[in-house]
């Protein structure tokens, strides 16, 4: 795989506040060059999003796609708020670039944080910055919590679609697909650099889909965590007792330090197989 800049930037929306993604989308008008991309998924929300088609038509590069969902079969939170794994997935079916950003449409990133991002040959290793949270200010991902959920991820678009995508039996509960994605992506590339150097903002808002109180959402987070569970013997950068596999710090070649992700022997194809995806093909 030659390296390559240029990238396709996947955001997923579900009734997404219009303040919050204008932010997100206007970081991404100051921060894209024009030969990258950038597909949004509407994933079936109620909100009329006339206004903010139109202003990604106006900001964001001219290969850009908006892509409508049908209905589909999924548990959701109050009829409304599902997984995103079949959405994320319809993104990346469509992305034409050969590097990836997957984020999420809360997030506002930075010029430097995407020229840094550009710099790293996403054939050799995938790519997160440092992630904060803008109300609390807390460390979502960073060198004190080892978590590179895609908040903002690059990584090669071959190698996404190699480990599998989005595995779309999530859609059955909330949570752990980000656990799962991120799993197979960094153990497909093998290492990933943790690019403490510049951040990228988490915009601060209720998220349903951890709200434990609610008993019918916090069996839909069992129920996927036990998926999980079974699917890897543990749980992809979790953390503790669950986690799953080594990541290690170690100097690369390039002559940066990196995060190199390992496995048991031949694991990894075995869990690819078991993910439920366009990208993965049934047994023959």
């Amino acid at each position: 795989m030659s390296h390559s800049s240029s990238a396709s930037v996947l955001l997923t929306l579900y009734n997404r506040e219009y303040e919050v993604i204008l932010a997100c989308l206007r970081s991404l008008s100051r921060s894209l060059s024009p030969s990258d991309e950038v597909v949004i998924v509407d994933d079936c929300s109620t909100i009329d999003y006339t206004g903010i088609k139109g202003y990604a038509k106006t900001v964001l590069p001219c290969k850009s796609k908006w892509v409508d969902m049908p209905d589909y079969d999924a548990y959701r939170i109050g009829e409304g708020f599902n997984n995103p794994a079949k959405a994320f997935n319809a993104a990346l079916e469509v992305a034409s670039e050969p590097n990836l950003y997957v984020m999420s449409s809360d997030v506002i990133v930075t010029p430097n944080c995407v020229t840094r991002a550009k710099r790293c040959d996403l054939s050799e290793m995938a790519w997160v910055p440092l992630v904060i949270d803008i109300d609390s200010g807390s460390q979502y991902c960073g060198p004190s919590r080892l978590f590179p959920a895609p908040w903002f991820l690059a990584c090669s678009t071959e190698l996404a679609r190699e480990c599998g995508g989005w595995d779309e039996e999530y859609l059955k509960g909330v949570c752990y697909e980000d656990n799962d994605f991120m799993g197979r992506i960094m153990l497909q590339t093998g290492r990933f650099l943790g690019d403490w150097s510049v951040a990228v903002y988490h915009q601060s808002h209720p998220q349903p889909a951890y709200d434990v109180s609610d008993p019918d959402v916090a069996a839909a987070n069992a129920r996927n965590r036990d998926y999980t569970l079974s699917k890897w013997t543990g749980i992809p950068w979790g953390g503790g007792q669950d986690s799953c596999f080594d990541v290690v710090r170690k100097p690369y070649r390039t002559g940066d330090v990196v995060y190199e992700c390992k496995y048991y022997d031949n694991k990894l194809q075995k869990v690819i197989a078991s993910t439920k995806s366009p990208f993965v093909k049934a047994p023959a």
